[in-house]
């Protein structure tokens, strides 16, 4: 199942890529590529840097926390 029809897919991609100048060389064949990079597209994650962000590493409370506040925030939306 895709989370986003080919044109979302496409408009993210090259937000990610153009805009952020961003490309995770380590997510290529994760599971959960397409999600990781929605997320640095709506800037709820980052990255170590603009080629790696290794989606395998342990998060700390802290981490999840802000993520879960800047997810419920976008778009003026409140938790």
């Amino acid at each position: 199942m895709t989370l986003f029809s080919l044109p979302e897919r496409l408009f993210v991609d090259i937000y990610c890529r153009r805009v952020l100048r961003k490309v995770f060389t380590d997510t290529g064949d994760h599971w959960g590529k397409e999600a990781i990079i929605t997320a640095v597209a709506h800037e709820i994650v980052s990255g170590y840097s603009k080629t790696v962000f290794a989606p395998n590493d342990p998060i700390i409370r802290e981490q999840m926390a802000l993520i879960v506040v800047k997810a419920g925030f976008r778009g003026g939306n409140r938790l």
